[in-house]
Order: structure tokens, then sequence, then C-alpha cells
């Protein structure tokens, strides 16, 4: 079973770091991004 991807956006670079951090530890995979904008693009 894979775990579950989390998508956290936020326009803080030190936050983004310290949550993604935290998920990772707790097993999970991390999608990141700085705007909504940016995320969309990426789809």
């Amino acid at each position: 079973m894979t775990a579950p991807t989390i998508l956290i956006i936020d326009d803080e670079p030190d936050l983004l770091d310290l949550v993604e951090i935290t998920l990772a530890r707790m097993g999970l995979n991390v999608d990141r991004a700085t705007t909504v904008e940016s995320r969309l693009a990426r789809v």
C-alpha cells in the first residue's frame, strides 16, 4: 500500500520546509507549492 500524498501550499519557504519534514517523518508523501496557480500549472 502506498502512502497518501499531501499537498501543502504556502508562500513562506521555511514553513513549507518544516511541514514537509514533519509529514515525511510521519511516512506521508508531500507535494508542495508556493501558490495555487503554480501548482495548477503542473497539472
